[in-house]
C-alpha cells in the first residue's frame, strides 16, 4: 500500500469502498441502516479510488 492512500481520507459518497450507491435504506429515526453499493458502477465523485477529491460542478 502506498503512503498516499494511507493518509488519504476517504471518499465522503462511497465512504471509500469506490462503487457507486444504489440504495440507502434508513431507519425511522432518519439514521442509516444500510448501504447497498452497484458493483457495476464506480462512485462518481471519486471515480473509483475510494479517496477523497475536490468535486468540480461546471455548468
Amino acid at each position: 500500500m502506498s503512503d498516499i492512500a494511507a493518509t488519504s481520507p476517504a471518499c465522503s459518497r462511497c465512504r471509500g469502498v469506490g462503487l457507486g450507491i444504489k440504495r440507502i435504506t434508513t431507519r425511522k429515526d432518519g439514521s442509516i441502516a444500510t448501504i447497498s453499493y452497484d458493483l457495476k458502477a464506480e462512485c462518481s465523485a471519486c471515480r473509483g479510488t475510494g479517496l477523497q477529491v475536490m468535486e468540480v460542478h461546471r455548468g
